[in-house]
């Protein structure tokens, strides 16, 4: 799961930012909301929970054909990037 590391990266920075800094509800309605974030592909817009599933089935795919043929998904721009995980605190 690596490829998506700096996405749950980038949302654990934001909620540290916003003060949170344990495992609340908040924490983890923000973590769990993470396999619905849209990722583009070449193919178009699908849910980073997709793309988890597609890489998986690529990484097989590659080791049965032994040529590296990998499923990944467009980084987010530094800007979309950059909001992930923020979250309204009250």
């Amino acid at each position: 799961m690596e490829p998506y590391r700096p996405i749950v990266d980038m949302a654990v920075f934001n909620l540290v930012a916003t003060g949170e800094v344990t495992v609340t509800p908040i924490t983890k309605a923000v973590l769990a909301s993470l396999g619905s974030l849209d990722l583009e592909t070449p193919e178009g817009v699908s849910p980073l929970s997709t793309h988890a599933v597609r890489l998986t089935h690529s990484v097989a795919t590659s080791f049965e054909r032994g040529k590296c043929e990998l499923s990944l998904p467009v980084p987010p721009s530094p800007l979309a990037l950059s909001g992930i995980g923020k979250t309204e605190i009250a």
